[in-house]
């Protein structure tokens, strides 16, 4: 019996939204990846309570960057597209860095 067997809706297995008491110690709010599983082309959005910085990446499951962005000092609303389409199909992890605090989630290249 594989996993799949076991699991009635598979879409309970995906990460659908980040804890929002996470987020909060980002002092980040409306997080949003979408669309997840993707082809590649996807779009990410958040809004920042207060002045930080902030440093948004992406990785692969071996831990090698795809994209790095640093903002500084950066206060409001935040939307940026990507573009994965040239990356192997598999699992992704968009990360979100303010001061010591870290949160990623898991993005899906089918």
């Amino acid at each position: 019996m594989c996993i799949r067997d076991r699991v009635k809706d598979e879409s309970s297995l995906l990460p659908t939204k980040i804890e929002e008491d996470k987020l909060e110690d980002l002092k980040i709010e409306r997080l949003k990846l979408y669309p997840n599983p993707t082809n590649g082309n996807f779009s990410m959005s958040f809004k920042s309570k207060e002045a930080n910085d902030i440093s948004l990446s992406i990785t692969d499951v071996k831990g090698s960057s795809i994209y790095n962005k640093d903002l500084r000092d950066f206060k409001g609303k935040f939307k940026e597209d990507f573009d994965l389409s040239d990356q192997e199909p598999g699992l992704y992890f968009f990360n979100i860095i303010s001061g010591d605090q870290k949160e990623s989630k898991k993005i899906i290249v089918q």
